[in-house]
């Protein structure tokens, strides 16, 4: 065997030995959430920032919420899912309380026309809020 190769062998070999389960980073899992509620204006002139309000549960305590999956599936249809991540350590006990949470997405159109954003939780279809984009003045 090469010196070189029996020296990456033995280094390697030391560093996974030292290398315990609990430094090993668990896996990050994104759930969705159910969304309860949405809010999102009519009408925007062209260029500013549309907020659209959304509220959604998480599932226990140990849950926190993590942001959106945000998919354009066609001409100005974009459907929009609430994603969360249970933080717990192995072993943890969580509060089997339903936590509610309001937060809000943002974006800013660049075009004019109809925006239909189509609201999911998992794959069942909650509701849609359709805001135009006009011209600004």
């Amino acid at each position: 065997m090469k010196p070189y190769l029996l020296f990456a062998s033995v280094v390697t070999l030391a560093l996974t030995s030292c290398l315990g389960k609990s430094e090993m980073p668990e896996p990050i899992v994104y759930e969705d959430l159910t969304i309860t509620s949405t809010t999102t204006p009519k009408q925007k002139p062209l260029g500013e920032i549309v907020t659209s309000k959304i509220s959604c549960i998480l599932p226990n305590t140990c849950y926190s919420f993590s942001g959106f999956e945000v998919r354009e599936v066609g001409n100005n249809n974009v459907e929009i899912r609430a994603k969360g991540r249970n933080t717990a350590k192995e072993g943890t006990v969580c509060g089997q309380a339903q936590i509610p949470v309001d937060t809000v997405i943002k974006f800013k159109p660049v075009v004019t026309g109809k925006i239909i954003l189509k609201f999911y939780n998992k794959n069942d279809y909650f509701k849609s809020d359709t805001i135009e984009i006009k011209d600004a003045l």
